[in-house]
């Protein structure tokens, strides 16, 4: 009798298993629990829980990381603006991808409004897209160190453990017992001060941070390690005067004008899992918006 509840019990999980496995690829779900009940007997119920992130099914596309790639060139001055890029064909070559994935790529550079096109000449750098101060597309969800080109160092100037208050427990859809992060962390971009920013995240939505990790990338961290595909993020941008602990790491005076970025990062699955107060020097940073026009 036990042997033929365990061959039900392993057919029914078999079944079960396709059919979520085809779910999951055709709507980019990552997380699912099934139950699956005995036959005539007592109900038995099994929590089966897929990751897709770690068979690699959210894996960065290879679009992506061409186009990562050459936003990298493009600022660190490895193409000029005054000559086209390589031709699609000479850049499927090297990076050993089909000239439709290069397209692609060229195609969210240009959305972005770092590139255009002329007709029978080729791809070229917007000239409006160098100048001396860092910017960065305003949909830009990547986090810094894959976003910038040059090289960033960070160093913690605050790390703790703290319970929220009411205002950081709505923004994090969190309960007051929960557990968050408070971070106070300085950028450096080639040495120079970039930004300061101020960060809350749940501790139990993101555990294992470490002062080490802080000195790195964070979103890399909960990506490639945490495997929590980052989402959107709601952004707000203001001007305010520098204050104190501006004054002290970002090398600003009194009063000065100071870029202010509020920020809630979402995860895929839309849980809240960052709010942030970034402050950047006046005349350092830019965030970049292209209009383009819709075509009648």
């Amino acid at each position: 009798m036990n042997m033929i509840r365990l061959s039900w019990i392993i057919t029914y999980l078999s079944i079960a298993l396709y059919f979520l496995k085809s779910i999951l690829i055709f709507n980019k779900v990552y997380i699912y629990i099934l139950k699956v009940y005995t036959f005539k007997m007592k109900s038995i119920v099994f929590y089966v829980i897929i990751n897709l992130k770690e068979r690699g099914f959210f894996m960065v596309t290879k679009h992506e990381q061409i186009t990562n790639e050459l936003n990298k060139r493009i600022y660190a001055g490895v193409y000029k603006t005054s000559k086209p890029l390589p031709n699609q064909n000479q850049l499927a070559k090297e990076f050993n991808v089909s000239r439709m994935t290069i397209k692609k790529a060229l195609d969210t550079l240009s959305n972005e409004g770092l590139l255009y096109s002329k007709r029978g000449a080729g791809t070229f750098i917007r000239k409006t897209t160098k100048n001396n101060r860092i910017s960065l597309p305003f949909n830009v969800h990547a986090g810094l160190s894959k976003a910038l080109p040059t090289q960033i160092k960070s160093s913690a100037v605050l790390f703790n453990v703290i319970f929220p208050d009411d205002e950081l427990a709505e923004k994090l859809d969190l309960k007051l017992s929960d557990p968050i992060y408070d971070i106070l962390r300085l950028r450096l971009v080639d040495d120079e001060p970039f930004v300061l920013e101020h960060t809350y995240m749940p501790v139990n939505l993101i555990p294992g941070i470490t002062p080490e990790i802080l000195k790195k990338s964070v979103y890399s961290y909960i990506e490639d390690e945490l495997k929590l595909p980052i989402g959107d993020a709601f952004r707000q941008i203001t001007a305010e005067k520098a204050q104190e602990n501006d004054i002290e790491f970002l090398n600003v005076k009194p009063n000065d004008p100071i870029l202010q970025i509020n920020q809630i990062v979402f995860l895929e699955d839309g849980r809240p899992f960052e709010f942030s107060i970034s402050h950047h020097p006046y005349n350092k940073h830019a965030y970049t918006i292209f209009d383009r026009k819709k075509k009648q």
